[in-house]
């Protein structure tokens, strides 16, 4: 698994020096890298490095400076500038300021994030220069660039893909004012005319500097597998079983681990010589993480299925009368013969047997894989004719009807009897050959006998119930009070068959409910179905309608003229009557009381 922490590795020192004079005399800068780590923000990873200057001869001033170097793309992705991949800073001599503002610009600014351009797809390149080129040159404008090394500016990559060198180098030559050259760098603020400092050294180049995560080890190679060879129509398991179940992988610690193989051999055919590719596939062991690019984890290798030997197939028919025998002949191991044996007329086939006489099949037709020389006996029988036989099937109809015995297989001209046996309140009809149809009865005797034909036959006992006459009852309705009403529905039926039954009220009645002779309450609904079972004797019970009494309800006004009351009027007993008094103008309402002064409501 990845983890976190990152290094460095293989880092080189180089010094490409390109040397115009006297070094120790001439004015000249030399640059450098330094503070290289890579860090990591969430998910993603940058190197971070700074570039720094020192001057070769005391008294050296800068007044701009340009900055060139090279990157792998392979690491960091090209136009690093255009696709927002590097940020930059000042640091050192150029982040010192003077009333407020920076003593120094970058000359190429392109967006807030960043400083610089592309110079190629894999170069980049950055300009400063200073903030005041109106004053003339002093120390009061211009930063002298001390002989120790001092920091310039500080670049921030976006790491794309790890395991490759990081590929930054600083780009100069002399005599080529494109790149890091001599008349961007002031010598001094005295001397007449001006003399331009020139860069003489690009030191710690980062070229062969490896960025790689801190990881577990990863694959670096699998161990091959040889090949193999197996017997003509070797199963594919088998083969399997042949091919190594392990192998081994070097991770790039240098260790080796032994890795468990799992085989396919997507073309075999055990019975078609030839080679066929193998390919294992495996796991990584716990520790070993996959290379970048990733490594496929498989080998192959090469199953050759050697040619077949040819052995001989000879089939004998036993007796030689018998039958004839057919599939004999030469072929290669695992080839399969189709072998037969044909009984001739007044024979049968009886079984394969070998040399030994071992039982190899009971069935004529056999597929045999041939894997050694053969012989195999057909063996035949003398058929042995045996009396003609015909089955007499029996069946019921209805089912339910009764059973029948008697039926097997009988031989033609013999003598057959056959019983039907009704069941409790069935009778036996006939016997028929067909569909059951009475005027085609063989015979109406439950034991038949009958002399067996030369075919098949199936007879049906045909079965009926029994008739039976139905059970009659009597139904009886009674009125109580005599005289309250009617009944109806009352007479004879059979049984199991409903009776309605109805009771209709003369005026001045009202019907209450049936009951029996036992006063048990049957139904309180007049008119009812009632299913006969036995002798039934039922009472309609009515009782008088309820007629309620008139009473007159006379209201009275005291003083006669006081007011006026609402509600007088004839009332059925129990009815409830709404009165209402209203006093005229100058009076007020007081109370009800009835004849004999009895208040009755003060509302």
């Amino acid at each position: 698994m990845k983890k976190t922490k990152l290094v460095l590795l293989m880092m080189f020192a180089f010094m490409a020096a390109a040397i115009a004079g006297n070094r120790d005399s001439d004015p000249s800068l030399d640059f450098r890298f330094a503070n290289e780590q890579v860090v990591q923000e969430g998910d993603t990873y940058y190197f971070l490095f700074d570039v720094e200057v020192r001057a070769t001869v005391a008294g050296t001033f800068h007044r701009d400076m340009q900055v060139y170097f090279d990157y792998n793309p392979a690491v960091f992705g090209t136009s690093i500038k255009a696709n927002d991949k590097i940020t930059v800073e000042k640091i050192g001599i150029m982040a010192e300021e003077f009333a407020g503002n920076f003593k120094y610009i970058w000359v190429n600014e392109s967006i807030p994030q960043g400083y610089g351009t592309d110079n190629t797809p894999t170069r980049y390149y950055i300009t400063s220069e200073t903030n005041f080129p109106g004053f003339p040159p002093s120390e009061m404008f211009h930063t002298e660039v001390p002989a120790d090394w001092a920091g310039y500016m500080r670049a921030k990559i976006e790491i794309s893909s790890f395991g490759h060198p990081a590929g930054i180098r600083l780009i100069g030559m002399i005599g080529n004012t494109t790149f890091m050259d001599g008349g961007q760098y002031y010598q001094s603020i005295t001397a007449q005319p001006v003399v331009y400092a020139f860069p003489y050294g690009y030191m710690n180049d980062l070229m062969e500097y490896m960025i790689v995560l801190d990881t577990d080890p990863f694959i670096v190679s699998i161990t091959p597998v040889e090949s193999i060879s197996v017997p003509f129509g070797t199963l594919l398991p088998d083969a399997i079983l042949e091919l190594p179940a392990t192998t081994t992988i070097t991770d790039s610690d240098a260790q080796v681990h032994v890795v468990d193989l799992a085989w396919t051999i997507p073309t075999y055919n055990a019975n078609l010589a030839g080679d066929y590719e193998a390919i294992a596939t495996f796991e990584l062991p716990e520790g070993v993480v996959q290379s970048e690019p990733e490594t496929t984890l498989e080998v192959t290798t090469t199953v050759t299925v050697l040619e077949a030997p040819v052995y001989t197939l000879s089939l004998f028919a036993v007796p030689e009368e018998g039958g004839e025998v057919f599939g004999a002949g030469q072929y290669s191991e695992g080839e399969t013969a189709n072998v037969n044996a044909v009984a001739n007329e007044g024979w049968f086939f009886v079984n394969w047997t070998d040399l030994d006489g071992n039982l190899v099949s009971e069935q004529p037709a056999n597929s045999i894989t041939v894997t050694e020389d053969l012989t195999l006996f057909a063996n035949f029988e003398e058929e042995i004719v045996e009396p003609e036989v015909f089955s007499v099937v029996l069946f019921s109809f209805p089912e339910e009807g009764g059973f029948v015995t008697g039926e097997g297989e009988f031989e033609a001209g013999t003598e057959v009897t056959v019983i039907a046996t009704p069941n409790e309140g069935w009778e036996f009809l006939g016997w028929a050959e067909q569909p059951l149809q009475k005027e085609f009865f063989l015979s109406e005797d439950p034991v038949y006998t009958f002399i067996m034909p030369e075919r098949d036959l199936t007879l049906i006992g045909g079965f009926g119930p029994v008739e039976v006459e139905p059970e009659t009852y009597i139904l009886t309705l009674l009125v109580n009070p005599e005289g309250a009403g009617e009944v109806f529905g009352a007479g004879e039926y059979e049984e199991g068959e409903v009776a309605s039954v109805d009771a209709v009220p003369n005026e001045g009645w009202v019907f209450v409910n049936w009951t029996d002779t036992e006063d048990n309450i049957i139904s309180e609904m007049p008119a009812n179905e009632i299913p006969m079972t036995a002798n039934l004797t039922l009472i309609a019970n009515f009782m008088e309608e309820f007629v309620p009494e008139i009473y007159t309800l006379t209201l009275l006004v005291n003083p006669e003229g006081a007011g006026e009351v609402f509600g007088a009027g004839e009332y059925e007993e129990g009815e409830v009557a709404s009165v209402d008094a209203v006093p005229n103008e100058g009076w007020v309402f007081v109370n009800w009381t009835d004849t004999e002064d009895n208040i009755i409501s003060e509302m």
